[in-house]
C-alpha cells in the first residue's frame, strides 16, 4: 500500500452488522475494547501489544467512562400512541460514538527493523493527521487517539463523543451523514425508497386469569389444574401465533428485499446519497492536501485507475518527490520567516534606541532652555542688584540712609519704592536679596567701626522705619 487510508464511522450500544457480513457486528463497547486491546476484543490479532495514546482530551478508558456517565444522565421525551408524554433513556441504537481509522503504508515489521529512522516518518504522519482532525472537528468534543503496531500496517484509531450535544449525536460529526441530513432538512422530503407495507400480525390471546383462592381444598386443587391446563393451551397457541407471525415477517423481508433491489435498478440517483458521496470525496481530497501529500502518499490506489506496476511505481516516486519538495519549501519558508523576524527585531531595536536617543536629546534641550532662562533671570536680577547697591551707596553718601549695629534707618521716603524689593523683610528670600543683605552687613560694620556710635539714632531724625532686619 502506498496510498492514504482514512475510514470514518459512527456506533451505538446496539449491535450492527459490518458490511454484508451478518456474523460480524460492531458496538460501541466492542470499538472501545479493540482500541484498548482488551483480550476479548483482540482475537483478530495474533500477538496483541498495548495501545499507545498519542493525543486527545482523555485516554480511551476515561473517554469510555465519560460516555457512560453522559448516557446515564440523558433523558429523552417520547410521545406514546395515546398522546401521552413520558421520559426514557436514550435509545440503544442512537449513534453516540464517532470513530476514525487512519492507516499508514508502512508495515509494522518494517517499523521495527529500523525503528529510529522510521519513527520520524510515523511521527510526522501522526502530527499532521491529529492537527487536521482538530481543525475539522467543532468545539466541545472530547476525544482520544491511540496507535496500534501489532497488525500488518501501522494505524491509528480516533474515538470522539459529541459532548456538547444534548443527545451525543455523533452523526453531526460524520461529514457524509451531516451533508445528507442538511440536504433532507433543506428540501423537506426524503428520496428513500418506501418499503412494502408490513403484514398484519396475528394478535395473541389474553393470558388466562389465575383463579381466586377457594375455601375447600378439593376446589382449590381442581381450579389449579384447570388453570395449569389453560396456561399450557395458551402457551401452545402463543407459540403457533408466534411461528405464524415469524413466517409472515420472513416472507415480507424476502419480498421487500426483492422490491428494494428492483426499485434501485430503475432509480437514477439519490440526492441524499450524492450529497453523502460528495462530502466523503471532499474529505479525501482535503485529507490528501493536509496529510497525504506532505507524507508522500497517493490520493488513490492503483486499482481505481487500473495502473500497471510500472505506472504505479512512477506515481509513488512522484509522490515521494512532491513530499520532499513540500518539505524543502516549508524549510525555506521557516528560514525566510526567521530572517524576516530577525530583521524586524533589529529594526524594532533600532527604532527603540533612536526614540530613546531623541528623548534624551529633547530632555537635554529642555535642560539647556531651562538653564538659559535661569541664567537670564539671574543676570537680570543681578543687574537690578547692581543698581540697588549703587543707589544704596549714593544714598548713604548723601546721608539718606543711616546704619547702626542694630539696623538701619531711611530719612528719604523716595528711596523706599526703589529699594523696597531689597529692603522689605516680608518678601521672599532670593539669592540677590541674600547678597544684598550681606552687602548691607558689610556697610554697617564698616560704618560702625570707623565712626563709632552713630548719631542718627535720635528723636530729631525724621525717617520712615521699614523695619530693622537683623542682618
Amino acid at each position: 500500500m502506498s496510498y492514504q487510508f482514512i475510514h470514518i464511522q459512527t456506533y451505538g450500544d446496539s449491535a450492527r452488522s459490518v458490511g454484508q457480513n451478518e456474523n460480524h457486528v460492531n458496538t460501541a463497547q466492542q470499538v472501545f475494547g479493540e482500541a484498548m486491546r482488551l483480550p476479548d476484543y483482540s482475537l483478530h490479532v495474533d500477538n496483541p501489544l498495548p495501545a499507545h495514546c498519542v493525543g486527545g482530551t482523555h485516554t480511551v478508558e476515561e473517554l469510555a467512562r465519560r460516555r457512560s456517565e453522559l448516557l446515564l444522565s440523558i433523558r429523552e421525551e417520547v410521545v406514546s400512541k395515546t398522546r401521552k408524554t413520558y421520559e426514557r433513556r436514550l435509545r440503544k441504537d442512537a449513534q453516540t460514538l464517532y470513530t476514525e481509522i487512519h492507516s499508514h503504508p508502512m508495515k509494522c515489521s518494517v517499523l521495527q527493523e529500523n525503528y529510529e529512522q522510521n519513527r520520524v516518518i510515523i511521527n510526522q504522519w501522526l502530527t499532521l493527521l491529529l492537527k487536521d482532525f482538530e481543525n475539522r472537528m467543532p468545539s466541545g468534543i472530547e476525544w482520544s487517539a491511540v496507535l496500534h503496531r501489532d497488525e500488518e500496517y501501522v494505524h491509528a484509531h480516533i474515538l470522539a463523543i459529541n459532548a456538547g450535544d444534548p443527545k451525543l449525536n455523533a452523526a453531526s460529526l460524520h461529514c457524509g451523514k451531516n451533508a445528507a441530513s442538511r440536504y433532507r432538512a433543506a428540501h423537506g422530503t426524503s428520496s428513500a425508497i418506501p418499503p412494502l407495507p408490513k403484514p398484519e400480525l396475528l394478535p395473541r390471546s389474553r393470558r388466562p386469569r389465575k383463579p381466586k383462592l377457594a375455601r375447600k381444598q378439593q376446589t382449590r386443587v381442581r381450579n389449579q389444574r384447570k388453570y395449569e391446563t389453560a396456561i399450557f393451551e395458551w402457551e401452545q397457541a402463543c407459540t403457533r401465533i408466534h411461528q405464524e407471525n415469524q413466517k409472515r415477517l420472513r416472507l415480507w423481508h424476502q419480498e421487500n428485499s426483492a422490491h428494494l433491489r428492483e426499485a434501485r435498478k430503475h432509480r437514477t440517483h439519490v440526492p441524499e446519497m450524492k450529497a453523502y458521496d460528495d462530502a466523503m470525496r471532499a474529505l479525501q481530497d482535503h485529507y490528501h492536501d493536509a496529510v497525504g501529500k506532505p507524507c508522500g502518499l497517493l490520493r488513490d490506489g492503483p486499482r481505481k485507475e487500473r495502473l500497471s506496476t510500472v505506472e504505479h511505481a512512477t506515481r509513488k516516486r512522484q509522490a515521494a518527490k512532491l513530499a520532499k519538495d513540500i518539505k524543502n519549501v516549508k524549510h525555506m519558508r521557516r528560514e525566510t520567516a526567521a530572517e524576516a523576524q530577525n530583521i524586524a527585531d533589529k529594526t524594532k531595536t533600532f527604532v527603540k534606541n533612536l526614540e530613546a536617543r531623541e528623548a534624551r536629546l529633547l530632555l537635554r534641550e529642555e535642560e539647556i532652555v531651562r538653564r538659559e532662562k535661569n541664567l537670564t533671570g539671574r543676570v537680570s536680577a543681578f543687574d537690578k542688584l547692581e543698581v540697588a547697591m549703587e543707589e544704596t551707596l549714593f544714598a548713604a553718601e548723601r546721608g539718606e540712609i543711616f546704619f547702626s549695629p542694630r539696623g538701619f534707618q531711611i530719612s528719604n521716603p523716595n528711596i523706599t519704592e526703589k529699594l523696597k524689593k531689597f529692603l522689605n523683610p516680608d518678601l521672599r528670600t532670593t539669592p540677590e536679596r541674600k547678597f544684598f543683605a550681606r552687602f548691607l552687613k558689610l556697610i554697617r560694620r564698616t560704618g560702625a567701626s570707623s565712626a563709632g556710635p552713630s548719631r542718627i539714632l535720635t528723636e530729631k531724625t525724621p525717617a520712615e522705619d521699614l523695619g530693622r532686619p537683623s542682618f
